[in-house]
């Protein structure tokens, strides 16, 4: 608690915000010995992947793929994959409220 009089000292931080940038060959895709998997969009499918991948007691990754490509799934959907945990939505809200 702050004392009458007291002055907060300024907060600073020395960090840096770091951009992380990755080349990729997408002719990889067609490659025959690698095993892709593609979510165009958010779909019922899509969330049931996430919740996979995030599940703690499954063996990770919880699938064989070489390569899933999709929409990434960031603390929006963590707030959706939360509200369908506790039965507060359903799976087609989860994937479709995630839509911008």
């Amino acid at each position: 608690m702050r004392k009458t009089g007291q002055k907060l000292l300024p907060t600073t931080t020395k960090t840096k915000p770091v951009a992380t940038a990755f080349s990729f060959d997408e002719t990889a895709f067609s490659d025959k010995n690698i095993s892709v998997k593609r979510f165009p969009e958010p779909s019922v499918e899509w969330v049931e992947f996430v919740m996979r991948c995030r599940d703690s007691k499954l063996p990770q990754p919880p699938h064989a793929y070489d390569i899933v490509e999709g929409p990434i799934a960031n603390d929006k959907m963590r707030a959706q994959l939360s509200f369908f945990e506790r039965g507060a939505i359903d799976m087609e809200r989860a994937s479709s409220d995630y839509l911008f």
